[in-house]
């Protein structure tokens, strides 16, 4: 999540740091609610993919904020990664969300430009290429009208 859409979804609070979960990588296979576009979603590595780990962002929640995410995030599962999260911080409840259903048509829906650029702002420019090598399109090419 980029700091926009945080203080959209939950003013004021911060990321607290950036963390790395292994055995999953980023794959757009999430179908929009229109079923016109992909969007971003979590699967589990295999053991022949190149990519087998996903960094990332934890930010601290209450209740009340996990409520606020699950009502943004529809459509996908809070699952608990705790234990796969390298250098988990000290009594923490580390969760993620994930596609319930992932786009199955062989024809993919294409990624808005707009949702891409979104995923991408907080990064440097090298920072930007690394994560776009390391991400699956899945054979969805880019919406530039979106």
């Amino acid at each position: 999540m980029n700091e926009e859409d945080l203080q959209r979804t939950l003013p004021r609070k911060t990321i607290t740091c950036r963390a790395i979960l292994k055995g999953w990588r980023r794959k757009f296979n999430k179908e929009g609610r229109k079923g016109t576009h992909s969007y971003l979603n979590l699967v589990p590595v295999n053991p022949g993919d190149r990519i087998q780990q996903v960094e990332g962002v934890l930010i601290k929640v209450n209740s009340e904020n996990l409520d606020s995410l699950k009502k943004r995030e529809e459509g996908y599962h809070l699952i608990d990664v705790t234990s796969q999260i390298i250098t988990t911080p000290k009594n923490a409840l580390i969760l993620t969300f994930i596609a319930l259903s992932p786009v199955s048509s062989s024809k993919k829906p294409p990624i808005p430009r707009s949702y891409l650029k979104r995923c991408l702002v907080d990064f440097l420019p090298e920072e930007q290429e690394r994560w776009l090598q390391e991400t699956d399109f899945d054979e969805a090419k880019i919406d530039e009208s979106g």
